[in-house]
């Protein structure tokens, strides 16, 4: 892809250069894209190159969002200690550094850990912990996107009428937003259950 290419292009030019958080966001960036692409594997990878460069500098902002995507790597790789462990450090890390966003993201990704185990008031409970947190520096449609996570997760775990109930919540809360083409999506994908 065009992304990949540009990414590839700059790590060597940071590397040059001996900058060491633009060296670490371009990993974090490929890490990122990689997941996205399901190769998992040169996902790890790079977040693992990414990871012990932001240490190096302190960067605990990089730290802590490197953390949470290895934490939502190891749950696609059905890691659910690791993912646990991941987000339970983003989580730490976001609240020294007082990131309510990256709070409640990290909050959600240890609700998914506990929808993969089958802890669904667990799950619940983390998930309104983590809207509320959302909410409360108004990021609205972030606070749907984790519900509407919950709903794919579940959908993807074979759990239709639950994830109907998780997708129908995140097109309301879309609605509220007037993201509407995000509401049409999720209403659509439950109504196709």
């Amino acid at each position: 892809s065009g992304a990949r290419a540009k990414l590839e292009e700059a790590l060597p030019l940071y590397r040059q250069i001996e900058a060491r958080l633009g060296e670490a966001n371009v990993l974090q960036a490929m890490g990122d894209l990689l997941m996205r692409v399901a190769d998992l594997s040169g996902a790890r990878a790079k977040l693992e190159e990414a990871l012990p460069l932001y240490r190096q500098i302190e960067a605990r902002l990089g730290e802590a969002n490197v953390l949470r995507v290895m934490g939502d790597l190891a749950l696609l790789e059905g890691d659910t200690a690791q993912a646990e462990t991941n987000h339970a450090l983003a989580l730490k890390l976001y609240r020294e550094i007082e990131d309510r966003m990256g709070e409640g993201e990290a909050t959600a990704g240890l609700g998914r850990v506990a929808l993969a185990r089958g802890d669904m008031a667990g799950a619940d409970s983390l998930l309104k912990q983590a809207t509320e947190i959302l909410q409360s520096i108004e990021a609205r449609y972030e606070a749907a996107e984790q519900i509407g996570e919950f709903g794919w997760f579940l959908l993807r775990r074979g759990e239709k009428d639950t994830a109907k109930s998780y997708l129908l919540r995140a097109a309301d809360a879309f609605d509220v937003v007037s993201a509407t083409d995000q509401a049409r999506r999720h209403r659509q994908a439950a109504e196709e259950i």
